[in-house]
């Protein structure tokens, strides 16, 4: 199956009638999207993946994200920083950061990972923000208050003090103890997913 000329369709929330349901948009996605990255949100209202370079057609485009707005229902394409090399897109990572559109790049020669981020109305005003000292790309989870970043690499959680450059492991995630988990048939064997709380539909509270 052509993966560009599968189409897509959106479902929308809300009371009984003829605008609540599945429902096809008028255009197919333009091109293709890499499967080991699932859609993040920007501003509510807009959609993003990381584009397949090696199965969509247009060679200048490599790198490139994905864009689907909700409210217009229509597709767009957003280019990455042009002083990004597309064919280390291994290296290189997008994200949302403070609610702003974010691309990691890690650089393994100096050990450092730098993000970029735009909050442009078209998503291509770049800004190289932040240049940390990690040695792999991590999930920028959010901004402290206390001049740190909190980051998410694999099973650990951190804390990177900006202005001291050093990191901290917050939290181990596999030492974290949960209810209802059945008994593992084999050895450390688990994975996790960290993302911020938003509150949602349903609300979170504690058991009575």
């Amino acid at each position: 199956m052509d993966p560009i000329r599968m189409g897509m369709e959106v479902f929308t929330v809300g009371e009984t009638g003829a605008g609540c349901g599945w429902r096809e948009t008028v255009t197919d996605p333009p091109y293709p999207v890499s499967r080991w990255l699932t859609a993040f949100t920007v501003n509510g209202g807009y959609l993003f993946w990381y584009m397949d370079r090696f199965r969509y057609p247009n060679d200048t485009l490599h790198g490139g994200l994905l864009w689907f707005s909700l409210q217009d229902q229509a597709f767009g394409v957003t280019l990455l920083p042009h002083s990004l090399d597309p064919a280390l897109d291994d290296k290189v990572r997008p994200d949302v950061l403070h609610g702003e559109l974010c691309v990691l790049h890690a650089n393994s020669d100096t050990m450092t990972v730098t993000i970029w981020t735009t909050n442009s109305p078209s998503f291509d005003d770049w800004e190289q923000r932040y240049c940390i000292y990690v040695s792999r790309l991590c999930h920028p989870m959010g901004l402290l208050g206390d001049g740190g970043m909190l980051l998410w690499a694999k099973h650990t959680i951190h804390r990177y003090d900006l202005w001291s450059d050093e990191l901290t492991a917050v939290c181990e995630l596999g030492g974290i103890r949960y209810q209802g988990g059945r008994p593992p048939r084999w050895k450390n064997l688990f994975n996790f997913s960290v993302m911020p709380y938003t509150e949602s539909l349903v609300r979170i509270t504690a058991a009575a």
